[in-house]
């Protein structure tokens, strides 16, 4: 087994456990590999004869924070705790416009450095945003007790490049979904044409699912709509097709009534959460419903069954490794996946 470089340029791949591979690009254009294989990185030299040319582009965020001080009002000089005057989105790493270098050498800039108004939370007239002290939640007018600010600065740039892989559809999405399901594989006289569960969240939060996918035919026919409560981030299918999606403000959902002769389901279900949690992240497989909320914490659904497919309650996790010599440590997690087993990427 060795590793073979593909052309082209994902930020993200989706895998169905068959012959059908999706992958969404840093501009959230989903593309679906071909079967081949070669692009711009062999410079000149002859790939399998499937390459389509890929343009992607991507946007730099760098932040400007400033303190409110009663003498001279909002300024650059802050206090010894706080985050750098020009920061990430976090604080915690220092950022400048003039220091932003572009991805690679097959990049160019298409844009100069802008203010972003279409931020979270809104912004003013210039696009600042105030809070009540870093870090906190941020609204577009000042209150008399909000002590600092920030504004977002953007710049974008162009790839140019190419490889095996097909654009799926004009929708723009932010994450995707492939499994096969068990029952499919089991009663299946040829894997190529086992039916493959393809759901997605299109760039405007709403739930799209995808027919007609399957190893001949990865890109499928059509998508269909599916209505949400709530504006929607994040989106996992399981092997018995069971889908759990993540909301923007944090809340999970389980699509109710889901079967084979019913592929969309009946309607969403709210799934509670302990008092002051919010997710960012959900995967599902056999080894169960994992999820990973907005303080890096990991929690698995408990006591899940034929009756109650969506379970009782979650149960965290201890954010520390029990490897020696890390075990005092509190590392967090950064993304998690979940199959026959759980992998999860820590942040340290």
């Amino acid at each position: 087994m060795h590793w073979r470089q593909m052309g082209g340029h994902i930020k993200r791949v989706y895998n169905s456990g068959v012959d059908v591979v999706w992958g969404i690009s840093c501009d959230n254009t989903a593309w679906v590999y071909n079967g081949g294989w070669g692009g711009m990185f062999l410079k000149g030299l002859e790939g399998s004869g499937k390459i389509n040319a890929m343009i992607d582009t991507h946007t730099y965020y760098v932040y400007e924070n400033q303190r409110w001080n009663p003498i001279s009002g909002f300024t650059a000089k802050s206090l010894p705790t706080d985050r750098h005057t020009w920061s990430d989105a976090t604080g915690r790493q220092k950022r400048s416009k003039e220091h932003t270098k572009l991805l690679s050498t097959h990049c160019e800039w298409i844009s100069d450095w802008a203010i972003d108004y279409n931020i979270p939370g809104g912004a003013d007239k210039e696009g600042w945003q105030y809070a009540i002290d870093f870090p906190a939640n941020y609204h577009a007018h000042k209150k008399l007790t909000d002590c600092v600010r920030r504004r977002r600065w953007m710049k974008r740039c162009r790839l140019s490049s190419s490889g095996p892989w097909q654009e799926l559809s004009q929708s723009k999405v932010l994450d995707a979904a492939l499994h096969v399901l068990d029952e499919d594989v089991d009663s299946a006289h040829d894997v190529k044409n086992v039916p493959v569960a393809a759901w997605a969240i299109a760039s405007n939060g709403d739930v799209l699912i995808r027919h007609g996918v399957s190893s001949l035919n990865p890109r499928g026919d059509a998508w269909e709509h599916i209505a949400s409560e709530q504006p929607l981030i994040a989106i996992s299918v399981g092997p018995t097709g069971q889908v759990w999606t993540v909301a923007r403000n944090g809340m999970v959902f389980f699509r109710y009534g889901i079967s084979r002769q019913n592929p969309c389901g009946d309607a969403w279900q709210q799934v509670e959460a302990p008092a002051g949690v919010t997710f960012k992240a959900i995967s599902v497989g056999r080894a169960g419903i994992w999820a990973l909320d907005n303080q890096q914490r990991l929690a698995v659904r408990k006591e899940i069954s034929r009756t109650f497919p969506e379970g009782s309650h979650w149960q965290f996790l201890p954010n520390a490794a029990n490897i020696p010599p890390h075990t005092e440590q509190q590392c967090g997690f950064r993304s998690v996946s979940v199959g026959a087993e759980v992998w999860a990427i820590s942040l340290n």
